[in-house]
């Protein structure tokens, strides 16, 4: 375990997408991910590389919703979400 500065996540959690092979997973309460261009690219990246993503989000974001719709992905909605969680088969980020 090692602890990432808060101005590191980003380039972790990208990176983190970058290394998956088989399958990410992605837990957070909500998701904006169009008006980050880079990782709307990444995403479809990971599609087209086959890729499954699975998103969990907090069940009231109805903008997160749409935005996995978007992206083509499954999500998950859960009541009362709060944490954020991002990993593949080998790496996992726990944030807040």
């Amino acid at each position: 375990m090692k602890l990432i500065k808060p101005k590191q996540i980003s380039g972790e959690i990208m990176t983190l997408l970058d290394e998956a092979d088989k399958e990410v997973i992605i837990v957070s309460p909500y998701i904006k991910v169009t008006e980050w261009k880079k990782l709307e690219k990444t995403f479809a990246e990971l599609k087209s590389r086959g890729i499954l993503v699975s998103f969990f989000y907090r069940q009231d974001e109805y903008g997160t919703r749409k935005e996995i719709e978007k992206l083509g992905f499954f999500g998950v909605p859960v009541k009362f979400l709060h944490c954020k969680v991002y990993f593949n088969e080998n790496t996992a980020i726990v944030s807040s």
